[in-house]
């Protein structure tokens, strides 16, 4: 969920003016494993750190701090992340923290995971490779040999959480779009039956496609 100050023209122009100077973030990284349902994931990405150099200095230069926070809601945990203008006026996003288990180190992913992710959806940079959403749509093909090592899985869940579809659907009633036509092109881009089956790499790609479908709207009107 997005949320916008009421002094929104000056942290609006001083953005479109800091996304002029501002690079793509390099992809410095490259996941690559097994889902447990067999799928092949291997798509290369940029870190939190690659994110943070391709655009703090743009950002300060035009008077804009980016703060990353967090707050419970009914016991989960939300990151909000936050643009802030010197004349006061902010822009403010919330993703839901899902850590896989209760330990600190899973807890220390999943934070980071969701400042990565943030980041790069208030910002619109493309801080991953884009298939079009088909990334992990194939089984993995496991080798006949058993004593091939297999490739340790992923801990993380890899579909969209409950939480996530809500907060989805949420963007779509507050923007006023057709959630059952959304649900019918994310699936089929997807390559998937369900919404619960859509792998959650495509979560960020998700709100931006809503929020580029409340901008057309906008124009249309």
């Amino acid at each position: 969920m997005t949320e916008q100050s009421e002094k929104q023209c000056g942290i609006v122009s001083a953005l479109a003016k800091a996304k002029l100077e501002m690079p793509q973030p390099k992809l410095n990284k490259t996941a690559d494993f097994t889902t447990k349902k067999g799928y092949r994931i291997r798509y290369k990405y940029a870190d939190l750190g690659s994110i943070i150099e391709a655009s703090e200095k743009p950002l300060c230069a035009h008077g804009i701090v980016l703060t990353q926070t967090t707050r419970r809601d009914e016991g989960k945990l939300i990151m909000v992340t936050t643009l802030r203008h010197s004349d006061g006026g902010y822009i403010e996003s919330e993703y839901p923290v899902n850590p896989t288990t209760e330990d600190p180190q899973a807890y220390g992913s999943a934070l980071t995971y969701a400042r990565r992710y943030q980041m790069a959806c208030v910002l619109g940079l493309a801080a991953e490779e884009d298939d079009d959403g088909h990334r992990g749509s194939t089984p993995h093909q496991q080798s006949n040999d058993a004593t091939t090592p297999q490739k340790k899985q992923e801990p993380q869940s890899m579909t969209l959480s409950d939480s996530q579809i809500a907060t989805i659907n949420n963007d779509l009633r507050v923007a006023g779009i057709d959630k059952d036509r959304f649900w019918t092109w994310a699936t089929k881009s997807c390559a998937v039956d369900l919404p619960q089956q859509i792998a959650e790499v495509n979560y960020m790609r998700l709100l931006q496609k809503i929020t580029a479908l409340e901008e057309q709207q906008k124009e249309a009107k």
